[in-house]
């Protein structure tokens, strides 16, 4: 359909740009020549239309091959675009499968847990990491009152995030490496790629995720299995900006840690609780 349509603007732009070029031809010659009186000689029409054909011709001669060339770099852009969404859209595919053949079996409940159920209860599991249990009283605390300085902030939310998150990732490295690392190089991908909407694509990535995943990206991008390349790229592209708020810590994480992100995900956060 976009081709159809940029076939008719071409010759719709074609046709104007003809005949103004036949009219500012023939205003030229008219111009020169208004004083003399219409011939009703041959030899003089032959050389009026010598004179308008091979002005005209020159000038539509360039014209077809201007238009040739645009026609050309619009085609290969076409045809990259289809090249990359083929691309796009099969690692998406690949990485959604990922997901759906997961399955873990709980040794102690003897409970079977697959795909999107288990990354609920990996979600559960991660809140519980991070629950006061783990988090001393007292650093919870000054950080809530404000007590640190912003850089010296970051960096503390950052070694409290790793070393927690390790605790939660151990035994869990088949099952969540492989995932997120399919998830970094679609992004990657995009990153990289020669296309002018890049958002438009990581946005498609955005909605095929749901909060548990979200919840998880959000402290394996802060790691150390993320901080180096994936955090940014999450960071860049706001993929965390429809995560539902775990309570007063995790925004303070949010702002700190996820700088870019955070004001997007703070104006979907008072919208939706005002």
């Amino acid at each position: 359909m976009i081709s159809n349509y940029f076939d008719k603007n071409l010759v719709a732009v074609f046709l104007t740009l003809s005949i103004t070029i036949l009219l500012v031809v023939i205003g030229f010659y008219i111009l020169y020549f208004h004083n003399f009186e219409i011939t009703s000689q041959n030899e003089d029409w032959g050389n009026f239309g010598s004179f308008v054909g091979g002005v005209a011709g020159a000038l539509f001669s360039f014209l077809t091959i201007l238009l040739l060339v645009v026609t050309f770099k619009k085609q290969n852009e076409s045809f990259k675009q289809s090249q990359f969404e083929s691309s796009f859209f099969e690692m998406l595919r690949l990485n959604r499968n990922l997901i759906e053949k997961i399955e873990y079996k709980d040794p102690q409940e003897r409970i079977n847990r697959k795909g999107l159920i288990y990354i609920d209860y990996l979600s559960e599991q991660l809140n519980q990491f991070f629950s006061t249990n783990h988090i001393s009283d007292n650093s919870r605390r000054q950080i809530i009152s404000g007590k640190f300085q912003k850089k010296d902030l970051q960096q503390h939310l950052q070694d409290e995030v790793n070393s927690i998150y390790k605790s939660f990732y151990k035994g869990k490295e088949s099952i969540l490496g492989h995932y997120f690392r399919s998830l970094y190089h679609i992004l990657k991908f995009v990153e990289e790629s020669e296309i002018s909407n890049k958002e438009k694509y990581s946005s498609f990535v955005q909605a095929f995720l749901t909060d548990s995943e979200l919840h998880i990206l959000f402290y394996n991008g802060i790691s150390d299995f993320g901080i180096d390349k994936f955090h940014n790229l999450i960071d860049k592209f706001s993929l965390l900006e429809n995560i539902k708020s775990k309570g007063e810590y995790f925004d303070i994480q949010f702002e700190n840690l996820y700088p870019k992100t955070f004001p997007k995900y703070e104006k979907k956060r008072d919208k939706y609780s005002s």
